[in-house]
């Protein structure tokens, strides 16, 4: 039986955090506890969650290029629609390495992004990538749906 999440070292603690500045759009040594992070996936909403691109149970590491900072709910809805989520490059298989393998990310602006693996105290690296193929979309992309997706999984829990 699963005890809860396990804690981190401090190079996983790091990432996490390198990875929470990025979604807050702040330098890792201006990120502080208070310091409001948005889902990386929909550029809007409280991101709480470090989701993992190449799942830990594969093998995939706390690394900045192997993490997404995502709100609970699109967590969850990717963990359930796998083939959405690799379209998507927001997870991957065990074989992938995350720094060739380009996400989607609506910010800084939409497109296609390559992330860099390294830890810092300046802004995580990210790199427009070349290829800009269509991107998947989610169902609940504006503000509205997703609230009413929220709502959704609240009555889902009840």
């Amino acid at each position: 039986m699963k005890s809860g999440p396990r804690e981190l070292t401090p190079l996983e603690r790091r990432a996490h955090n390198e990875v929470r500045a990025r979604a807050a759009g702040v330098h890792v040594s201006d990120l502080t506890a208070e310091t409001a992070a948005v889902d990386e996936i929909l550029g809007h909403g409280t991101a709480t969650d470090f989701s993992h691109r190449v799942r830990a149970s594969q093998g995939g590491t706390y690394r900045p290029a192997n993490g997404l900072f995502l709100s609970r709910a699109v967590h969850s809805f990717l963990d359930e629609n796998r083939d959405l989520a690799v379209a998507g490059g927001w997870q991957l298989a065990a074989h992938q390495v995350p720094q060739e393998e380009p996400m989607w990310l609506p910010l800084p602006f939409p497109g296609w992004w390559l992330a860099e693996d390294r830890l810092s105290d300046g802004p995580h690296v990210l790199t427009f990538a070349d290829d800009q193929p269509v991107r998947p979309r989610l169902p609940f992309e504006s503000r509205t749906a997703y609230e009413a997706f929220l709502d959704s999984q609240l009555l889902n829990i009840a």
